[in-house]
């Protein structure tokens, strides 16, 4: 077959059927190959991303650098498979069947491995990052020099497996998971080889279990993307009341770097940690979604009071364009009162004057009479300048003085600024105070028009 040649599940079926048994580089992406009994078969670097193998069998079949990711393997038979250099990032491998397996080298981070059998199987210098291992039978199986970096080993059986050279940072195990019979001459506490221990020499029979009879004695709770410190607390506290007879305490907090987090927290050796890990958890996610949820109502209702102000705003600059054609009409002037509320207030008079007002607790920023453009641009600069403070304080109520002038220079145009710096020249600093002399934000107004003045 043709290198990179990409078939359907059926097609592949029928040429297998048909007694084809080579699809090396075959591109079989996010396909379904649920419960095909496919033995023996040559899937050599192929492309099944995301592919549905559940309960097929594949025993015997050549993986080797063969693209996983992603793939739903729950239930398969992979026994006596070359899987060597293959990508199963985030693939779900629960209760599959990989016993005697040649797993060298694979890459099986972030993926889900519960209750799934390793027995006898090859996984030196394997990649088993983040991976779930809760009830994973490794019975016997290589591991030398393999990547644990924050894997959950509750009740995983690692009996006679061998684990020399592995790297076991932030491994979650507990007293029920078996280290009976470990190969163990040495391991790794971080990655890239770091911190051997022993420092020197190899572990005496019985050390290795010894060395990690501390991580018997916590649960490991592993934050991935930082902590949600209230859903911590709140769920922590929750915890130790569902387990009100077990005494639970925070023993350690360490920040791994890139948003990675692990509270340890100390209980009785025969307690039921997988229940304290769940229960917490539970919570926790409970908690993080019901924040998560009433923040987003908050951020929704300041979106749609924004999306208001710049409707009004340019309503009010259209209709200030026309008055200043025709000279007989008051611009409305939009508001917006200590509770949120926005409003138009305008009224129609035949003296050419045209005035408007700011409801709540501001006060009037415009007072036009027949100015001259270069006025009226300063006027328009001042009503600018408190229209974007009072954005900035619907977001951010405690912005400080340098944030506000900051947020002005950051949300008015280049254009409008040489116009005001234009104007300033022709009538110089002090017109600036006709227009903001009685405005709350007069220091912040002055300071941000001032500033546009120097020299970039």
């Amino acid at each position: 077959m043709t290198d990179g040649e990409r078939i359907s599940s059926s097609e592949l079926l029928r040429r297998y059927e048909a007694g084809e048994r080579n699809f090396q580089r075959v591109i079989l992406q996010e396909t379904n190959l649920q419960g095909a009994n496919l033995w023996g078969i040559i899937l050599w670097e192929a492309n099944l991303w995301g592919t549905d193998l559940r309960n097929a069998n594949l025993q015997k079949a050549d993986l080797r650098g063969a693209i996983l990711e992603k793939a739903d393997l729950r239930g398969a038979n992979f026994s006596d498979v070359n899987l060597t250099d293959a990508r199963l990032i985030e693939a779900n491998l629960s209760s599959s069947n990989f016993t005697r397996a040649n797993l060298c080298g694979v890459r099986l981070v972030r993926a889900n491995l519960q209750s799934a059998d390793f027995s006898g199987a090859k996984l030196s210098k394997a990649e088993l990052i983040q991976s779930n291992l809760i009830g994973t039978k490794f019975l016997g199986t290589e591991l030398s020099e393999a990547g644990l970096t924050a894997v959950t080993a509750i009740a995983a059986d690692f009996e006679k497996a061998i684990l020399t050279g592995a790297c076991l940072e932030d491994w979650h195990i507990t007293d029920r998971t078996n280290l009976d019979g470990v190969t163990c001459e040495y391991v790794y506490l971080r990655n890239q080889q770091e911190e051997r221990r022993p420092h020197t020499g190899n572990f005496a029979p019985g050390e290795f279990t010894k060395l990690f009879q501390l991580s018997l004695e916590t649960v490991d709770l592993i934050f991935r993307e930082g902590v949600n410190w209230k859903a911590a607390a709140y769920s922590f506290n929750n915890t130790q009341v569902l387990n009100k007879d077990t005494p639970l305490a925070i023993q350690t907090i360490e920040n791994k770097g890139d948003g990675t987090v692990v509270i340890r927290v100390q209980a009785p050796p025969n307690t039921d940690k997988e229940k304290i890990h769940s229960d917490f958890w539970q919570g926790y996610e409970f908690v993080q979604k019901a924040i998560e949820s009433q923040y987003q109502a908050r951020l929704e209702d300041k979106d749609k009071v924004i999306n208001q102000l710049f409707v009004l705003f340019d309503q009010s600059q259209k209709l200030m364009a026309d008055s200043n054609k025709q000279n007989n009409f008051h611009a409305p002037v939009g508001s917006v009162d200590n509770q949120g509320h926005i409003g138009i207030s305008g009224n129609q008079n035949t003296t050419g004057n045209a005035a408007g007002e700011v409801k709540g607790d501001q006060k009037s920023i415009q007072h036009i009479h027949n100015l001259t453009p270069e006025k009226q641009t300063l006027a328009e600069a001042a009503a600018e300048i408190q229209k974007l403070l009072k954005q900035l304080e619907q977001t951010n109520p405690t912005a400080t003085e340098a944030q506000q002038i900051e947020h002005i220079n950051d949300e008015t145009t280049p254009k409008f600024k040489r116009r005001v710096v234009g104007a300033l020249q022709a009538t110089g600093e002090a017109a600036i105070d006709e227009f903001i002399l009685e405005n709350k934000y007069l220091k912040i107004a002055k300071s941000a028009i001032k500033g546009w003045l120097k020299p970039e």
